[in-house]
């Protein structure tokens, strides 16, 4: 199993590479997607709508709201990173192999 958190989207870079992220990884572990709200519009095309809406999970269901906190879990991450400060994009979860 792997944490996903990057954002989604079918009209930006780390969006639609969120989405390929996505289904590619999906084929080979278990993933839970972490990002931010999406619809339909959002993707574009509605089974890969249904199917990022099955992989992902709400973010309250692992890291609590505004928390500042660093969560850790005994799985590997990949997540995004903002900006030139290199912070985790969304939330700070860290697992037993971190990538970004």
């Amino acid at each position: 199993m792997i944490y996903l958190i990057l954002p989604c989207g079918s009209q930006f870079g780390w969006g639609i590479c969120g989405q390929y992220l996505v289904k590619e990884l999906a084929e080979y572990t278990e993933i839970k997607y972490i990002t931010e709200g999406f619809d339909l519009n959002d993707i574009g095309d509605e089974l890969d709508y249904y199917f990022l809406k099955n992989k992902s999970v709400r973010q309250q269901e692992v890291w609590p709201v505004n928390s500042a906190e660093r969560k850790n879990t005994n799985h590997p991450v990949l997540q995004a990173i903002t900006d030139e400060t290199l912070q985790p994009w969304l939330i700070n979860l860290k697992g037993n192999l971190n990538i970004g």
